[in-house]
């Protein structure tokens, strides 16, 4: 009966596929007592721990079905950022993970939207909504010797965008925040392509200005940002500098104010937020940000700790149940 049914060490395949789904979702003693509470079967925490062993030893084989390219009249964006992880190792426990995430673009109208463009001195009108759709995912843990995730988040959000249909987009952008790795890989991996430094996170940078001007109190701060936004919003980044030059505190090291303003220089022509936005483009890297927080719910909740190759094993499955994949991969792995 076990062979007719194709039953390996107690537990049918259809049963392991669901274990790793399960796992994907919660830790393995949750998905014990889901088990558990649901399905009244006893499947303890370590074999579903094993389930997940014996699927990723199939990963590697697996061949992921291309998606139809359709993309002529779409447009594209892509994304990258880190977060970190508790892996047991010998010099540090906490190592970062990188995540990328490759989605379509869709547009539409909202009147009396709460936009950036009614926040920073545009005329309260209809202003167009950019959305992340049709997200799917990759990840790398970094590794304590190779120093090498940068490359390897590069080329696996590069190929992803290229199974995608990336190059016959209509118009395809890369947006994330100011780290100097992010844009290393942008500039070598999507080159022609607009580039764009999350609106939020330059706002954060001007409020670090801020501080190192003539303002003391948080309300004289606020006023300050809140004027210069226009300068930012805009792309008058050399009227914003000029600006924060003449006005330092003198107080203040010049050098401190260099190493703010340096930020609005590097990043320049990634800050031209209201052509961005009239040519139908983000100006926010949230769907990045909101995809390191669903990897995070899983890898990185209170008390949680990996070995690498544990966390490498499981992250496949995450990557394909965010990219709305898991169910061919799980079959791949557990055919019967």
């Amino acid at each position: 009966m076990d062979e007719a049914l194709h039953i390996e060490g107690e537990i049918s395949s259809s049963l392991k596929r669901t274990a790793v789904w399960l796992a994907s979702l919660l830790p393995f003693g949750q998905s014990s007592q889901v088990f558990e509470q649901v399905g009244q079967i006893g499947l303890s925490g370590m074999s579903i721990h094993r389930c997940v062993g014996d699927a990723s030893a199939q990963v590697h084989d697996y061949l992921a079905p291309q998606p139809v390219r359709k993309t002529a009249n779409i447009d594209m964006g892509a994304s990258t950022d880190g977060f970190y992880v508790n892996v047991r190792k010998d010099s540090k426990d906490w190592t970062e993970m990188k995540v990328g995430t490759v989605f379509h673009l869709e547009a539409g109208l909202e009147a009396g939207a709460d936009d950036l463009a009614t926040q920073v001195g545009e005329p309260p009108e209809p202003v167009q909504a950019i959305h992340a759709v049709a997200q799917t995912y990759v990840s790398v843990l970094t590794q304590s010797q190779a120093g090498d995730a940068p490359d390897r988040i590069g080329l696996k959000l590069q190929t992803e965008a290229e199974q995608r249909g990336w190059g016959s987009a209509q118009q395809t952008v890369f947006v994330a925040d100011g780290a100097a790795w992010i844009w290393a890989q942008a500039e070598r991996r999507f080159p022609d392509s607009a580039h764009v430094v999350d609106w939020y996170h330059a706002k954060q940078h001007l409020c670090e200005v801020a501080k190192l001007m003539n303002h003391a109190d948080p309300s004289s701060i606020a006023g300050w940002v809140q004027a210069q936004s226009d300068r930012l919003y805009h792309g008058n980044i050399t009227d914003l500098i000029a600006v924060c030059t003449a006005h330092a505190n003198p107080n203040i090291s010049p050098d401190d104010v260099d190493k703010q303003l340096n930020y609005f220089r590097t990043h320049l022509q990634r800050m031209q937020y209201a052509d961005f936005q009239r040519a139908g483009l983000p100006i926010g890297s949230g769907v990045v940000e909101s995809a390191a927080k669903q990897y995070k719910h899983r890898l990185a909740a209170a008390g949680m700790r990996w070995s690498q190759h544990g966390i490498q094993r499981l992250s496949p499955f995450i990557d394909a149940r965010l990219s709305n994949r898991l169910e061919p991969l799980l079959h791949h792995c557990f055919p019967f």
